[in-house]
């Protein structure tokens, strides 16, 4: 069984869930179709266009469902948080 601390468990805590949702997302569709997490650089420690042309290609296709989900979660809230 892996162990976290208590220092990150609160960390994250105090992170919003619809920040946490969005990454989460994100992270999903960036694994899946081809981006990457860690950004590779350039000899010249710049970005590598290729990199980023890919990753904002999953952000795009992740963004309906981020939309979907914060839109939900934002009616979880108005109903009460039931």
């Amino acid at each position: 069984m892996i162990m976290r601390s208590k220092l990150i468990d609160k960390i994250l805590k105090e992170i919003p869930i619809e920040t946490r949702v969005k990454v989460s997302i994100q992270s999903h569709f960036l694994v899946e179709n081809g981006g990457t997490i860690l950004m590779p650089l350039d000899k010249n420690g710049e970005d590598l266009p290729e990199a980023v042309e890919a990753n904002e290609r999953c952000y795009k296709l992740a963004e309906p469902v981020i939309k979907a989900v914060l839109k939900d979660i934002e009616e979880w809230k108005k109903d009460g948080c039931p």
